[in-house]
């Protein structure tokens, strides 16, 4: 295994010109983003996800997007940060990151695109943590916070 790089700073440049999609990754710390997802229906009840791809974003964080509603159309966004990447000794690209996800955006009415960003304030995954950051559901504010890649996806 060869580390790619591990500088949060070396990761923002090196994806801004070739964004990632890994082959797979690594959790690193507490619970996955389908966990928290659905054992936190205080929030949003969502009894289940299928994960449909995941994408590092040009920031540098580990978007993971999943389905609710069983439509095949992305419904959630978990964002986690990357704390490394490597290419393995068989050529697939091995992404780390900490878990549970620092940031979840929802799609409540399933027309594609974003309704609510949640924040996890201490980054535990615990329930009575995360918290409504933004309600893009307000009309000054609808579309300007998330752009949604629409091709590179796994």
């Amino acid at each position: 295994m060869k580390p790619i790089l591990t500088s949060p700073l070396v990761l923002a440049l090196t994806v801004v010109v070739a964004p990632t999609v890994p082959d797979h990754h690594l959790h690193v710390g507490g619970p996955t983003a389908a966990e928290v997802i659905t054992g936190c229906d205080r929030n949003l009840p969502v009894p289940h996800v299928v994960k449909l791809g995941e994408l590092i974003q040009e920031n540098g964080t580990l978007s993971e997007y999943f389905d609710r509603n069983d439509d095949g159309r992305m419904d959630i966004e978990a964002r986690s940060i990357v704390t490394a990447i490597r290419r393995e000794d068989d050529g697939t690209i091995t992404v780390e990151h900490r878990d549970p996800p620092f940031q979840y955006v929802v799609d409540l009415d399933f027309d594609g695109a974003p309704d609510l960003v949640y924040h996890d304030i201490h980054g535990r995954g615990d329930c009575e943590d995360i918290h409504l950051y933004l309600d893009l559901r307000d009309p000054a504010l609808k579309g300007q916070e998330h752009n949604t890649p629409s091709e590179g996806r796994t």
